[in-house]
């Protein structure tokens, strides 16, 4: 779905490939282990926060075709200027561990409240 969404909304198949190959090894990961294991389905979810990184990737790897692509949908050059930033060794690192402490966040907290849900649902079917 994310996938789509980038080769729909004029990101090209740049953005749309990422979010294809993050999403099927996501789905490999956790079907290894039938669903079931806690620490592949972990890893899956990590996996899978990486599908919407190829605006990001895009920009660092081909960055003058990413420069045209936003000056193509409207995107002002002070706009461009300023979201354009460079791929050294500092940003790089800082976007993967964003990336993957937002990904554990989201896990630790779907661990906290989809137990709370399941047992609301099933006071609630009584």
């Amino acid at each position: 779905m994310i996938g789509s969404f980038f080769l729909f909304s004029r990101h090209g198949a740049g953005a749309f490939i990422p979010a294809l190959i993050a999403g099927s090894f996501a789905e490999m990961v956790a079907s290894s282990g039938r669903f079931r294991s806690n620490l592949r389905n972990a890893l899956s979810f990590v996996i899978f926060a990486f599908a919407t990184t190829g605006p990001i990737l895009m920009m660092w790897f081909y960055p003058a075709s990413y420069r045209m692509s936003l000056l193509d949908r409207g995107k002002s050059i002070d706009y461009v200027n300023r979201v354009m930033v460079s791929p050294d060794l500092a940003t790089i690192t800082w976007f993967v561990l964003t990336v993957i402490m937002g990904a554990g966040l989201g896990w630790g907290l779907s661990n906290i409240l989809l137990p709370l849900l399941a047992k609301k649902g099933d006071k609630d079917a009584q």
